[in-house]
């Protein structure tokens, strides 16, 4: 019986490192240059429709 939960245990702490490396690796590397590129074309169209910033 201890074998089994023993198993478990691997499998978990095995599926857990796999979600970390997938977390730490693609997923939030991936979101922060989808933002810098999300708000580097917000900028873009902005400039576009009102014209460049000027001196007040």
């Amino acid at each position: 019986m201890n074998t089994n939960s023993e198993t478990k245990n691997e499998v978990s702490a095995v599926q857990e490192t796999k979600a970390f490396l997938l977390i730490s690796v693609l997923a939030i590397p991936l979101l922060t240059v989808l933002g810098i590129a999300g708000y580097g074309f917000v900028v873009w169209m902005m400039q576009l429709l009102m014209g460049p910033p000027g001196h007040f």
